[in-house]
């Protein structure tokens, strides 16, 4: 910098400067705040910038996707993701590495916002691939997936199995509130921790503002006929949800619903993810999914993310 640049500067900064002119009894000698601390200070929010989530997300982790690059898809999410985290304060690096340690897999990396389905050898009991069907937005289809004949998906109403034979699962017809195969269906996972279940989404319908309680009996999953399978001879009623994919065609709504699972359907976990390790990321994943499914991506995944954030 030039003499005269500099005098133009320190002229700039001298003009800011009223302390000593000023009336209202400020004493020459003041505090400054340390830029240092200031930043310090600052990050301790857990709001991510474009940068850190790309390395808490990289380019060579996520998925390829058709008319999306990782940074479009990153920020399509990122505003969404800082909300939810704040507003359920996981607001430690400990906490917000957990968050998007299971959001990875739940979620794919952002890329699956729903529950994709795999084409089923029953007779051999092994899996066949991906269903593309089922990984067509609903936002394209104009309705939830399922809800016309020729999409009937008999995965979520079966047992699963992966392509080396192994079961992932059972049939989704009668639990978590769902009443039958289309329910199966109709209420798979969606969002960033895959909100499942007929019973789990009436409780984000009423948290939201979406379904009164009054419109349905509560614990309808405990009426008799319901553990007989019987939907028609039910005396109890189920919530009355017609727009499942609200969850995910918003991308607000993709995020919220995970928050909301973790914080409301499972509270417990809130004190676990304060908690370092492995054990807990076990822990939270139980929590989560009532099993071990993807156990050990989610592992690395918490790790590497923790590792990020303490940086």
């Amino acid at each position: 910098m030039t003499e005269e640049k500099y005098a133009e500067f320190k002229a700039y900064v001298e003009a800011l400067c009223f302390w000593d002119e000023a009336s209202i009894g400020i004493d020459s000698s003041h505090w400054h705040l340390c830029p240092r601390m200031f930043i310090l200070q600052f990050r301790k929010n857990g709001w991510l910038s474009k940068a850190e989530l790309a390395k808490v997300y990289p380019d060579k982790l996520i998925p390829k996707m058709s008319g999306q690059t990782p940074e479009q898809l990153r920020e399509q999410y990122r505003l969404h993701l800082n909300k939810v985290a704040r507003k359920y304060l996981y607001n430690t690096p400990v906490k917000l590495s957990h968050f998007y340690g299971q959001g990875a897999v739940e979620s794919g990396l952002l890329t699956k916002m729903v529950e994709q389905s795999q084409k089923q050898d029953y007779v051999n009991k092994k899996g066949l691939g991906i269903e593309p069907k089922s990984l067509v937005s609903e936002k394209v289809l104009g309705h939830w997936y399922g809800a016309t004949p020729s999409e009937q998906d008999l995965y979520y109403s079966k047992e699963k199995y992966n392509s080396k034979g192994i079961r992932i699962t059972g049939s989704y017809s009668w639990l978590n509130g769902n009443c039958g195969d289309v329910d199966a269906q109709k209420f798979r996972g969606r969002g960033f921790k895959q909100l499942t279940g007929r019973s789990n989404y009436a409780a984000y319908w009423v948290y939201r503002g979406y379904l009164k309680k009054s419109q349905f009996d509560d614990g309808w999953w405990n009426d008799h006929a319901y553990k007989s399978k019987d939907a028609k001879a039910m005396k109890k009623r189920p919530a009355p949800i017609d727009d499942p994919q609200r969850i995910s065609i918003d991308d607000y709504n993709c995020i919220y619903a995970g928050g909301f699972y973790l914080a409301f359907e499972r509270p417990k976990s809130l004190k676990i993810m304060g908690q370092r390790g492995p054990d807990a990321v076990r822990l939270i994943t139980l929590a989560i999914n009532g099993g071990e499914i993807g156990l050990p991506d989610r592992k690395a995944h918490t790790a590497r993310i923790e590792k990020i954030l303490l940086e």
